[in-house]
């Protein structure tokens, strides 16, 4: 892998292959979008260039990719009422029933989920905490997309795409389940 040796060995306090989990997440989307503009030049549509949307600055530490972002991790909320949604055995959130986050200062600020520059490796404990938000978040996006698709595919009317759309899907479920 790339990146920052003290990041990536926080990570790894989380789960030894969270290094490999993000390369497999990144290299999936990546194929995503690879699939979708194929199948939009297939049927006679342009492809989409998202560059135009790459905006944000990246990291500055020694590692990361110098090229403009089109997601911020260096500011991030977290809500991550999820987790304990997911392991209530009393509560029903389809009956109105609400979940504390696990983690509530995670809804207090705005959190690097990665370094923003070398200051961000030590002290240990700074780089472990932008360690665990990276943890939090990459579960916290991949629980969304495990109820995007399913959304989507009840709207889409045409066969093909509904296919495409359901096909993605589980993937996501997957990325959800590493995390």
């Amino acid at each position: 892998g790339s990146g920052s040796a003290l990041y990536i060995k926080a990570l790894s306090r989380l789960d030894a292959d969270m290094a490999q989990y993000i390369h497999d997440n990144t290299e999936d989307e990546l194929t995503h979008f690879t699939f979708l503009n194929a199948y939009l030049v297939s049927r006679g549509a342009s492809p989409v260039n998202l560059d135009q949307f790459r905006t944000l600055p990246s990291s500055r530490a020694t590692g990361a990719q110098q090229i403009p972002r089109l997601t911020n991790l260096m500011q991030l909320t977290l809500d991550t009422s999820w987790w304990t949604r997911y392991r209530s055995r009393t509560k029903n959130p389809d009956l109105g029933d609400t979940f504390p986050p696990a983690v509530p200062g995670l809804l207090q600020g705005q959190f690097p989920g990665i370094p923003r520059n070398d200051g961000d490796l030590n002290p240990a404990k700074h780089i472990q905490a932008i360690a665990n938000t990276a943890g939090f978040h990459f579960a916290t996006i991949e629980q969304g997309g495990t109820s995007v698709y399913p959304a989507l595919a009840q709207r889409v009317t045409d066969p093909e795409v509904l296919r495409v759309v359901l096909s993605i899907g589980p993937t996501e479920a997957m990325h959800f389940q590493t995390w």
